[in-house]
């Protein structure tokens, strides 16, 4: 069997390390320490526990599509906002796929 991936997460390090030593003794594993990004979250640490945040992602999604420089509008829209488009449409339509893959 293989895993890929396995990440022990709870409030008592003991544990946690004690888990993880059981585990390295049975299989070959790498210990990479504390996580800080995982399938396209960013993980912080904090008092109170973890704070999970998408925004790296988003950030590397508007890069990837050219648009650093789009406005920002509030979401919910309110009703009498209306969204424009001034540019040109994606001439690559292999880009709208891959923008549209990347937000599943």
């Amino acid at each position: 069997m293989y895993v890929d991936d396995l990440i022990p997460i709870g409030n008592n390090k003991s544990i946690i390390n004690t888990f993880t030593n059981r585990i390295h003794r049975e299989f070959a594993i790498k210990d990479y320490g504390d996580l800080s990004y995982f399938l396209r979250l960013e993980v912080s640490y904090t008092y109170d526990g973890l704070f999970l945040s998408q925004s790296k992602y988003a950030i590397d999604i508007m890069k990837h599509s050219d648009h650093m420089d789009s406005r920002l509008v509030p979401t919910p829209l309110t009703t009498n906002q209306v969204l424009t488009s001034h540019g040109s449409l994606l001439k690559d339509i292999s880009l709208y796929h891959s923008l549209v893959g990347a937000l599943k």
